[in-house]
């Protein structure tokens, strides 16, 4: 596949990143966005993902515009 080309993906309900760790390896993939409501999640998937940091509040109050 052409590097320059690659499905944008949201992490929801991200926990610490282990499906978004799986999409990205196959190497079609890039997470743009993320998101969980446990802090207690943030350091470990900011440590490991160093673009598109984990932003923590319920689903329900995100505002997509």
């Amino acid at each position: 596949m052409n590097s320059k080309k690659k499905f944008k993906t949201l992490d929801l309900f991200a926990g610490v990143g282990g499906i978004r760790l799986g999409f990205e390896q196959v190497g079609y993939f890039e997470t743009v966005f993320s998101n969980d409501f446990d802090k207690y999640c943030k350091n470990t998937y900011d440590l490991n993902f160093e673009n598109s940091k984990l932003f923590i509040d319920d689903l329900k109050n995100l505002n997509p515009l």
